[in-house]
């Protein structure tokens, strides 16, 4: 039986909170044929910038996870830290199955800096971001900000993360 990626947009097992105000599929990059697109979860009611939270995927083949930020664990995960007051930002990025970890790590800033860029858009603090990496994203997701954190980083988090980053180190450190 082959595997469905539609699969992984099914519901998590404990329904996420309602109420977010949700803005999706906004394009922070263009590169070649693939567009990359991101979500943002921001708190039930308007207020000052808070802080955001950038949901690192894992890689896998492109087909897979070329709609990472769709799947009910990111949905999830953007729906509860929009109701903890944070802003939660899922979003694509490419695999580095065809692509370099280099390239991963670009699409990582380059959401980074799209939301930053728009702070007083979408409500966020852009002074204090905190980036969430999941299972294999961790060598571009993490490990350019733990050899060089720049000011605005306020949290770090690997959940299942691949932590043996110092074979990476010259080609991460590279892209920032």
């Amino acid at each position: 039986m082959a595997f469905d990626p539609r699969e992984l947009a099914a519901p998590t097992v404990l329904g996420p909170p309602t109420g977010a105000r949700v803005e999706r599929d906004l394009v922070y990059r263009t590169d070649g044929q693939r567009v990359l697109k991101l979500d943002v979860y921001r708190p039930p009611s308007e207020g000052p910038p808070v802080p955001v939270v950038f949901l690192v995927n894992g890689d896998a083949p492109e087909e897979i996870i070329a709609t990472a930020k769709d799947w009910g664990v990111y949905r999830s995960y953007g729906q509860h830290l929009a109701a903890r007051g944070l802003v939660g930002v899922p979003f694509n990025h490419r695999s580095t199955n065809r692509f370099e970890r280099t390239d991963a790590a670009d699409d990582v800033q380059a959401a980074i800096s799209f939301v930053r860029g728009r702070a007083e858009d979408l409500e966020v603090d852009a002074t204090r971001v905190g980036v969430w990496v999941f299972s294999a994203g961790g060598p571009f997701g993490l490990a350019p900000f733990l050899w060089r954190r720049p000011d605005w980083l306020r949290c770090a988090a690997g959940f299942y993360m691949i932590w043996d980053l110092g074979p990476l180190r010259a080609s991460v450190l590279t892209t920032i």
